[in-house]
Order: C-alpha cells, then sequence, then structure tokens
C-alpha cells in the first residue's frame, strides 16, 4: 500500500503556509466569494489553492487562460467576474493584459492579490513566515522614504543613481490585502519610490537579474540622464530585456519605479518579480511616460535588480551593502 500523501511533512507545510496565506495575506472569510484566475503556468499552484479553499470558503471558483492569448477571448466577461467577486487571486506566469483594467479604484467592493512567476515550492518558502513582522518593517521604511527629499543608490564609488523623490507615491507593498478596493502581489515585503520624473540621472552596475534574461555572468552597466536610461553596456547578449524596453512600439526607457526588498526569506532567482522582495535588493523599473503615470504596483514593466547596492536618503545611509540600517 502507498503510503498517505497528506502525511508528507511537505504536504502538511503546504497546507500550512496555503491556510496561513488565505487568512493573514487575503483575509479571507467564510461568506466571501473567492477567484482564482490563472494560466497553464500556474496551474499547480492554483490547482493547490482551490482544493485547500474550497474545504473552508465555499464560494471558490477558478477561471484559467491561455498565457498565449496577449488578451482573453473573453476578457470581458472576465473582468466581470473580478467586479462582483469579494476577493480575486490572479496566479500565472505574468500579468500581460488588461493591466489598467485590473486597477480596480478604492470604491469598488472587489479587493485582489497577484501571485506573478511563483511555483508551488518557491510559494510555501516566501510565504511560510512572520507575516506581521514583514508588514511593520515595510510600513516603517516607507515612513522613512516619505520624510526625505533625494535618494541615492551606489554599488560602488564610481557608480551611482540619485534622483528626486516624488513622496505621494510611496508605496509599502505588504502582500497583504485588507481593505475593499486594495491590491498587493504576494508574498510582500517590498518599498517602492517614484522619481520625481526628468530628475534621475546617474551611471550604475546592474549586478543581480534582469527582466526576461536572467542573472548575467557579468555586471550590465546603465547610464540614465534626464530620468531615461539613455544607453546600456554588455558584454552578453542581453537583447530580450532589450526588446522589453521597445515592446509595441513604445520606449519604455523612462525610470518609473525603484524599489527595496525586506522579505528575509527571498532569494536571488532570476525572476525579477520575485528578486523584487528579496531582503536588501534594490530594483529599478522602466516605461513609458503612461506607464509612468499609471499605478506604481504595475507588475507588467521591465526591470533590473541589484546586490549590496548602498541606499541614502538625503545623504543618510538606511542601506549599507544590501543591510538595513534603519
Amino acid at each position: 500500500m502507498k503510503p498517505n500523501d497528506s502525511r508528507k511533512p511537505s504536504y502538511k507545510k503546504c497546507v500550512r503556509a496555503i491556510q496561513m496565506f488565505f487568512r493573514e495575506n487575503l483575509n479571507l472569510r467564510k461568506d466571501e466569494s473567492f477567484l482564482i484566475i490563472t494560466d497553464e503556468f500556474a496551474w499547480d499552484l492554483s490547482r493547490r489553492l482551490w482544493q485547500i479553499a474550497i474545504e473552508k470558503y465555499p464560494y471558490t471558483y477558478v477561471m484559467a487562460y491561455s498565457s498565449h492569448e496577449s488578451r482573453p477571448k473573453k476578457a470581458d466577461r472576465l473582468l466581470a467576474f473580478i467586479r462582483n467577486a469579494d476577493v480575486t487571486l490572479f496566479v500565472a506566469r505574468e500579468f500581460p493584459f488588461l493591466w489598467e483594467d485590473f486597477c480596480i479604484s478604492n470604491d469598488s467592493k472587489t479587493r485582489w492579490a497577484g501571485l506573478i512567476g511563483i511555483e508551488a515550492d518557491q510559494f510555501i518558502k516566501l510565504i511560510d513566515g512572520d507575516n506581521k513582522a514583514l508588514e511593520h518593517d515595510t510600513q516603517k521604511l516607507r515612513d522613512v522614504l516619505t520624510l526625505g527629499k533625494r535618494l541615492t543608490i551606489q554599488v560602488d564609488s564610481d557608480h551611482s543613481l540619485s534622483f528626486e523623490i516624488q513622496h505621494l507615491t510611496c508605496t509599502a507593498d505588504t502582500g497583504i490585502v485588507q481593505k475593499y478596493g486594495e491590491m498587493s502581489f504576494p508574498p510582500g515585503g517590498r518599498v517602492l519610490v517614484r522619481a520625481v520624473e526628468g530628475s534621475a540621472a546617474g551611471d550604475l552596475l546592474i549586478n543581480g537579474s534582469l527582466t526576461a534574461v536572467g542573472i548575467p555572468r557579468s555586471p550590465v552597466r546603465f547610464l540614465i540622464k534626464g530620468g531615461r536610461l539613455v544607453k546600456i553596456y554588455s558584454k552578453e547578449d542581453i537583447e530580450a530585456f532589450r526588446a522589453l524596453l521597445r515592446t509595441k512600439k513604445r520606449n519604455r526607457r523612462t525610470l518609473v519605479r525603484v524599489g527595496i526588498g525586506l522579505n528575509p526569506r527571498g532569494r536571488m532567482t532570476g525572476n525579477t518579480f520575485i528578486d523584487e522582495r528579496a531582503n536588501g535588493l534594490v530594483h529599478l523599473t522602466f516605461g513609458d511616460s503612461a506607464d509612468y503615470r499609471s499605478h506604481i504596483l504595475n507588475p507588467t514593466l521591465p526591470a533590473a535588480t541589484l546586490k549590496k547596492a548602498t541606499v541614502k536618503i538625503d545623504n543618510k545611509v538606511i542601506l549599507k551593502r544590501g543591510k538595513l540600517v534603519v
């Protein structure tokens, strides 16, 4: 007789992590409708989420679409389901379509979250921890950043980036949604800021990961002037990242977002969406003028991450060689 899979420690850990995710990150209640939207890449994780959810939350539903479609055939119906659900969870390889439509206004009754590019094993490692402490640390760093005027990122003595902070857009992405109209991208643990348009300038070495490329064997150099990425120097082929900067004939070279990761369970993986949350990692995200003015949590944009960076707010060090000091 084969052993019961439900008694395996890995299975128990998975169940515990998912139950905690429903309770602490989504604040899901038994009387609420819960919609899981997924593609074929994330079907394994979505199936586990549904199997555990349906036991306690009877109004749980799943909708699947193909990641090969730039826009799902029944996108309007999908949006209608989302707007009528109490909680929506988007589980997929990436978030390629209808981003602006998913930026639901605060008067909506829906709260939603996205698990993007995260596999089942990664989910368990990243979620199974002290979410309350992570939420506290993330909000504390957000408060520190809102008090400053200029942020400086330094990888070494020869390479740095500096810009003025747009205070109203400082965001703590805690990975937790509590109120209707809120959105987040678990696992939590990143603070996001937007530069005053045109103020960013510097010469920076990217020693982490690049969207669609992974982790290059040698650092890539970014030259940024007037808030735009004007030149990229690389010893190897990073055409996949360059292509994202000109997606659909849009010139996505404006520095849209800078973030600092705080999740102690995060590790450098090569997937920038996951790497953005890793403790001590800094990330830069690029877009065009429309992306610049859209929601700061926009998950569709190309990003680059830096490790062991030093970050200063008005010349006061808050991150030293990847270690938080505030």
